[in-house]
């Protein structure tokens, strides 16, 4: 089941394997291991009931690179509705998956980046409501009130500091988009 009985000139070029290289292998020949054995039997387990299957697939091209298709695999039916033929139509989607997983990864850095930034962010918030509710409960004489302000100014800062580090740094990503 899944022998290859016709490769076009696109399915060629792709998998960089010549059409007499193809023609009457198994399409485990561009199969790049990165799917699980379960979505393959699946995926036939589906087709051998007359149902399309349609997905990505990352395969595996003859110089040793991966591609990814958009795959639509349609069985043909005889009689008494079982497969005797499939037909696959395949789009090449491999840039399309190279710019989502570049996302993903300015998507992991930017977690990392505001869950560093809310812990600058939170130290001086902190201080500040400290020291304010110091001084809200008029316990302190004048010079530690004086020591509180201080501390509330130079924590407010310190907070207005890393709030223009975190705008900085969201420019400098979509930069990076940009590029």
């Amino acid at each position: 089941m899944g022998n290859i009985t016709y490769a076009n000139n696109n399915f060629c070029e792709i998998s960089q394997y010549t059409r007499e290289e193809l023609i009457g292998q198994n399409h485990r020949i561009v199969n790049a291991g990165f799917h699980s054995k379960e979505f393959f039997m699946g995926l036939w387990n589906n087709l051998s009931k007359g149902e399309i299957f349609r997905g990505e697939i990352m395969s595996k091209a003859k110089n040793g690179t991966f591609y990814w298709t958009d795959t639509t695999i349609i069985p043909f039916l005889d009689d008494k509705n079982k497969p005797v033929q499939y037909i696959a139509i395949r789009y090449d989607i491999t840039e399309k998956k190279k710019a989502q997983e570049k996302l993903l990864d300015q998507f992991q850095k930017m977690k990392q980046i505001a869950w560093i930034q809310s812990h600058l962010v939170r130290a001086p918030l902190a201080r500040i409501m400290g020291l304010t509710e110091l001084i809200r409960k008029n316990i302190c004489t004048k010079e530690e009130e004086t020591e509180i302000l201080n501390g509330i100014v130079d924590s407010s800062m310190e907070l207005d500091e890393h709030i223009k580090s975190i705008v900085q740094k969201a420019h400098n990503i979509e930069g990076i988009q940009k590029e």
